[in-house]
């Protein structure tokens, strides 16, 4: 990673770069995110299925605030966990380029998205987010449905394989009913929810979506 951040730093024709499946670590991360720093051509970065864990996400995450190019970053399937995605999250309140964020299979629980929601109410660039095969259960997907309610940029949201249960049913539903840009919202798989639950969350998004239909 060192040469590759090295060459980074000096090259202004790369827009994209994909590094996924190369193991790299914290300390290959803390290189990128030298690099990311005084690169001003990157726009695409992909990082995932590595060994990045949070300490190597603080460093990307530095480097995020101030970067002023990168618009989208995928760190799925490293180890950041919750301490990691609060230091993304704090990173998106000052970052003003960032659209794309996947941080799925990063073990990331309540807590974790508790700071990610908090962000998602006062950024205003990103507009797809994946959480997919994680960890968050009742209280993290009603911290998101709070943000919901009043991010207006936000158009993808995957949250699908997680322990999302029937608890957080009536949030994720209020949130939607005011919500009036999520546009893809995927939570299927193991999200433990039941025909009730997620057939009452389908309708309050179709009537979202096609509000003309009540009236017919």
């Amino acid at each position: 990673m060192l040469s590759l951040s090295q060459a980074l730093k000096v090259n202004s024709m790369l827009t994209n770069v994909n590094v996924s499946k190369n193991n790299i670590d914290d300390s290959g991360a803390c290189h990128l995110s030298e690099a990311l720093r005084v690169n001003r051509t990157l726009t695409n970065l992909d990082v995932c299925f590595n060994q990045i864990g949070g300490s190597g996400v603080a460093h990307l995450s530095e480097a995020l605030k101030v970067n002023g190019t990168l618009a989208s970053l995928d760190v799925g399937d490293n180890q950041i966990g919750d301490s990691g995605v609060a230091h993304l999250s704090e990173a998106l309140k000052v970052n003003g380029t960032l659209a794309s964020l996947d941080v799925g299979d990063n073990q990331i629980g309540d807590s974790g998205v508790a700071h990610l929601s908090e962000t998602l109410k006062v950024n205003g660039t990103l507009t797809s987010l994946c959480l997919n095969f994680n960890n968050i259960g009742g209280s993290g997907a009603c911290h998101l449905s709070e943000a919901l309610k009043v991010n207006r940029t936000l158009t993808q949201l995957d949250v699908l394989f997680n322990q999302v249960g029937d608890s957080s049913e009536a949030h994720l539903s209020e949130a939607l009913k005011v919500n009036r840009t999520l546009a893809d919202l995927d939570n299927s798989g193991a999200c433990h929810l039941t025909g009730f639950t997620l057939g009452h969350c389908i309708c309050t998004f179709s009537k979202k979506l096609f509000p003309k239909n009540e009236e017919r």
